[in-house]
């Protein structure tokens, strides 16, 4: 007796187009995500001092500008990647939480995903971001808000937009910033933070 494995469909992967989800960007993700585990679990990334109970102890900065290169779910990678650039304006020096180091910002931005066709809708991402600044190395942030898609032979739209990421410091005015983008534009993107 064999068993033929059907194709996966998960729902909330499939709302832009309804196909499996390639091999080929699970694989990307999975390596993303293996990478990004071994990292975080390092000897060195355990040893460093945490900084998340000093309120405030980040850089100061007006805005963070983020280049970045997308990968969507669902879509071959023949298409080529996404480009995109974002901005986050802080609302305040130190967030919500006043015992913790964190930062609520505005984010902003656009992108176009995949480069490679022609009618691919522009992305412009409007959130809430609240950061945490856990180490002298790594911080996480979280992004609620909507996107306005435009393109692609449609009307304006208005889509939900739920985002999470985190960010390896390189110094204290550039890092390297990975993100995860949910429900109805998946993807994740991988891009440089400058902090001005």
């Amino acid at each position: 007796m064999s068993f033929v494995a059907a194709p996966v469909r998960l729902p909330f992967w499939s709302v832009p187009m309804n196909r499996p989800l390639p091999v080929s960007s699970l694989g990307l993700f999975t390596a993303a995500a293996s990478t990004a585990l071994l990292l975080i679990s390092s000897s060195d990334a355990r040893a460093e001092d945490l900084i998340i109970g000093r309120p405030g102890d980040h850089p100061d900065y007006f805005i963070e500008l983020e280049p970045e290169a997308i990968i969507l779910f669902g879509r071959a990678l023949s298409d080529g990647p996404g480009v995109g650039v974002r901005g986050s304006i802080p609302v305040m020096k130190n967030g919500f939480v006043s015992s913790i180091n964190n930062v609520p910002a505005i984010t902003f931005g656009i992108s176009r995903s995949p480069i490679g066709d022609g009618n691919a809708p522009f992305y412009s991402p409007v959130a809430l971001q609240w950061s945490f600044w856990l180490s002298q190395h790594w911080s996480v942030l979280g992004e609620a808000g909507v996107f306005v898609v435009v393109g692609d032979g449609a009307r304006l739209q208005l889509q939900p937009a739920f985002m999470a990421g985190g960010r390896l410091h390189l110094t204290e005015r550039i890092a390297i910033t990975a993100r995860i983008s949910l429900p109805t534009t998946p993807s994740i993107g991988v891009g440089v933070s400058f902090f001005l």
